[in-house]
């Protein structure tokens, strides 16, 4: 497989998206395919990004699940995913009741499905969100509107 992205400050970045959008293989299809520069699309640069000031003390929300059946915490915990979800985007569970065993098979299944050839991948590769099962690479496009916000979930499952 070969992908084509000019390094032209010109070109067209919807179409640079379109196009990688249209090979189905992913991140791990430009590796497969060899590619050894990062791609335009995937760089931000500095005046895009903005001036914003690092903290090196931040810590990604850690929510407790412990005691989740009583309602009284339920309410808590829920709480304390929407302010997380609001104010990072992502958080940490603990007490979930998963075992180890069972992410470690998790993550498993994940290496296994992104090695497989990029022919049987593209059968799953889809951007429409009514698939129950796919992959696809979000992160390329203008940001999504509220409405499309209110009803994306994504989960990332780590050990």
């Amino acid at each position: 497989m070969e992908f084509h992205f000019v390094a032209n400050a010109q070109c067209d970045r919807a179409k640079e998206i379109e196009e990688f959008q249209e090979t189905k293989a992913g991140v791990k299809g430009l590796v497969d395919s060899g590619m050894v520069s990062i791609p335009r699309i995937f760089v931000h640069h500095e005046k895009t990004l903005g001036n914003y000031p690092t903290n090196n003390n931040l810590q990604v929300p850690l929510i407790d699940l412990e005691g989740l059946q009583y309602s009284d915490r339920r309410i808590e915990i829920v709480d304390q995913i929407h302010r997380a979800s609001e104010t990072w985007g992502f958080f940490q569970l603990i007490n979930h009741g998963i075992p180890i065993s069972k992410l470690d098979e998790l993550l498993q299944c994940h290496k296994q499905f992104h090695e497989q050839p990029t022919v049987v991948k593209k059968e799953h590769y889809s951007l429409r969100s009514n698939q129950h099962v796919r992959f696809f690479s979000n992160s390329l496009f203008p940001r999504l509107s509220t409405n499309q916000l209110e009803r994306y979930v994504g989960f990332q499952f780590c050990r």
